[in-house]
């Protein structure tokens, strides 16, 4: 969750609360004022307030984030240029490799998906535009931080245990810090099941003028759709695409 402190308290407890619900998707009065050791009358009166410009929704005593919250988020979406330009082009990399694509960015300490394109494969894979993704265990995570200097990374992830979602899940900091050395060698990052079981990734980042990342793209499948003997093939198509957005963005 978001702890950044500001010149405007109730702006920062309002963001507390809304990040809790954006990780929890539904809790109660009491789950809220557990988490987040609010006071009980302030919380009512915020979350009052916050109900009736439908920036949090209120049904059977459970409180859900609201509808105005997917307008704002639907708006910022589309005023990113970055994925006006690249869905045509995510369109056909998923053509070519019958496989879904994602594209990310970077926002605060989390990559979050701007753009999803699914194959038309039977198996879909559970992801929804919106989604904040863990830094360390999805190959856009990786993709997207891989230009980072380790002071950068501390500041990001200051812990060196790291969370552990699945058995293959990257467990310290230190490992994570030798395979971002290989990443910005290849070009390319691996999600192999460190955040789901039986799903694997493979990303790229997308470059502005300058060569910083700016945001990225990832294809995914269940892991028999990615066999070893498909990643040549994957990793050429998925530069293709990342280099060609990175060019239509500055024409």
């Amino acid at each position: 969750m978001n702890n950044a402190k500001t010149k405007v308290p109730v702006i920062d407890k309002m963001i507390l609360l809304l990040d809790y619900l954006s990780t929890r998707n539904v809790a109660t009065f009491t789950e809220i004022h557990n988490a987040l050791s609010l006071p009980k009358s302030s919380l009512s009166l915020m979350l009052s307030s916050l109900v009736t410009h439908r920036l949090v929704k209120f049904e059977k005593n459970k409180y859900y984030l609201g509808l105005k919250m997917y307008e704002y988020g639907s708006a910022a979406i589309q005023n990113f240029n970055v994925k006006s330009v690249a869905h045509t082009l995510l369109s056909d990399l998923v053509n070519q490799l019958n496989l879904t694509c994602h594209l990310g960015v970077l926002d605060g300490d989390s990559p979050i998906y701007l753009d999803k394109i699914e194959s038309n494969q039977l198996i879909s894979i559970k992801s929804v535009v919106g989604k904040k993704l863990s830094l360390h265990s999805s190959g856009l995570g990786k993709a997207l931080i891989s230009q980072l200097s380790d002071e950068e990374l501390d500041r990001l992830l200051p812990e060196e245990n790291l969370e552990i979602f699945t058995p293959m899940t990257i467990p310290t900091k230190t490992a994570l810090k030798k395979e971002l050395q290989e990443i910005r060698k290849t070009g390319y990052a691996f999600d192999r099941e460190e955040g789901d079981l039986g799903i694997f990734c493979i990303a790229m980042p997308i470059f502005d003028g300058h060569h910083d990342i700016i945001a990225g793209v990832s294809v995914t499948g269940v892991t028999f759709q990615m066999p070893e003997t498909r990643h040549e093939e994957i990793i050429h198509q998925l530069r293709e695409a990342c280099q060609k957005i990175s060019r239509k963005l500055y024409e």
